[in-house]
Protein backbone atom coordinates (compact mmCIF):
# COMPACT_ATOMS: atom_id res chain seq x y z
CA UNK A 1 0.00 0.00 0.00
CA UNK A 2 1.19 3.10 -0.76
CA UNK A 3 1.45 5.63 2.29
CA UNK A 4 1.07 8.81 0.95
CA UNK A 5 -2.67 7.74 -0.29
CA UNK A 6 -3.55 6.24 2.87
CA UNK A 7 -7.21 5.63 3.10
CA UNK A 8 -7.37 5.49 6.88
CA UNK A 9 -5.50 6.59 9.98
CA UNK A 10 -4.00 5.22 12.79
CA UNK A 11 -6.55 5.82 16.03
CA UNK A 12 -5.39 8.55 18.59
CA UNK A 13 -7.13 7.53 21.47
CA UNK A 14 -4.86 6.14 23.99
CA UNK A 15 -5.61 3.03 26.15
CA UNK A 16 -5.92 5.23 29.21
CA UNK A 17 -9.05 7.13 27.72
CA UNK A 18 -10.53 3.81 25.90
CA UNK A 19 -10.45 2.59 29.43
CA UNK A 20 -11.71 5.50 30.99
CA UNK A 21 -14.70 5.42 28.14
CA UNK A 22 -15.47 1.83 28.12
CA UNK A 23 -15.76 2.33 32.45
CA UNK A 24 -18.63 4.51 31.33
CA UNK A 25 -20.31 2.75 28.89
CA UNK A 26 -22.26 0.51 30.92
CA UNK A 27 -24.02 3.31 32.85
CA UNK A 28 -25.29 4.47 29.62
CA UNK A 29 -26.53 1.00 28.66
CA UNK A 30 -28.10 0.47 31.95
CA UNK A 31 -29.89 3.94 32.01
CA UNK A 32 -31.07 3.19 28.40
CA UNK A 33 -32.46 0.02 29.57
CA UNK A 34 -34.32 1.00 32.43
CA UNK A 35 -36.07 3.70 30.78
CA UNK A 36 -36.55 1.64 27.70
CA UNK A 37 -38.20 -1.13 29.72
CA UNK A 38 -40.13 1.26 32.30
CA UNK A 39 -41.54 2.76 29.27
CA UNK A 40 -42.49 -0.31 27.58
CA UNK A 41 -44.16 -2.69 30.99
CA UNK A 42 -44.68 0.46 33.20
CA UNK A 43 -42.83 2.62 35.59
CA UNK A 44 -40.88 -0.07 38.24
CA UNK A 45 -40.40 -2.59 36.17
CA UNK A 46 -36.86 -2.56 35.43
CA UNK A 47 -36.16 -2.64 39.06
CA UNK A 48 -38.07 -5.53 39.72
CA UNK A 49 -36.38 -7.10 36.48
CA UNK A 50 -32.86 -7.01 37.02
CA UNK A 51 -32.32 -9.76 34.39
CA UNK A 52 -34.02 -7.79 31.49
CA UNK A 53 -31.69 -5.29 32.37
CA UNK A 54 -29.19 -7.43 32.09
CA UNK A 55 -30.24 -9.05 28.69
CA UNK A 56 -31.07 -5.11 27.47
CA UNK A 57 -27.43 -3.90 28.19
CA UNK A 58 -25.88 -7.06 26.28
CA UNK A 59 -28.07 -6.84 23.33
CA UNK A 60 -27.14 -3.11 23.22
CA UNK A 61 -23.67 -3.76 23.32
CA UNK A 62 -23.69 -6.51 20.97
CA UNK A 63 -25.62 -4.45 18.67
CA UNK A 64 -23.05 -1.37 19.07
CA UNK A 65 -20.22 -3.43 17.99
CA UNK A 66 -22.18 -5.21 15.14
CA UNK A 67 -22.87 -1.99 13.90
CA UNK A 68 -19.12 -0.01 14.19
CA UNK A 69 -17.67 -3.51 12.67
CA UNK A 70 -20.24 -3.42 9.78
CA UNK A 71 -19.22 0.75 9.41
CA UNK A 72 -15.51 -0.09 9.36
CA UNK A 73 -15.88 -2.79 6.78
CA UNK A 74 -17.68 -0.59 4.44
CA UNK A 75 -15.37 1.74 4.83
CA UNK A 76 -12.70 -0.55 4.27
CA UNK A 77 -14.28 -1.80 1.09
CA UNK A 78 -14.68 1.46 -0.33
CA UNK A 79 -11.01 2.05 -0.01
CA UNK A 80 -10.24 -0.49 -1.33
CA UNK A 81 -12.69 0.33 -4.43
CA UNK A 82 -11.00 3.77 -4.69
CA UNK A 83 -8.00 2.15 -5.04
CA UNK A 84 -8.90 -0.03 -7.26
CA UNK A 85 -10.20 2.32 -9.34
CA UNK A 86 -7.01 4.34 -9.78
CA UNK A 87 -4.79 1.32 -10.71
Amino acid sequence: MNLRHREMYKPTMSYDTALDQAGNTPWCYMDKAVEAIDAKFGEGYSKKNPNLVARYMEVAGREFTNSTLIKVLWEIAEAIDRIADNN
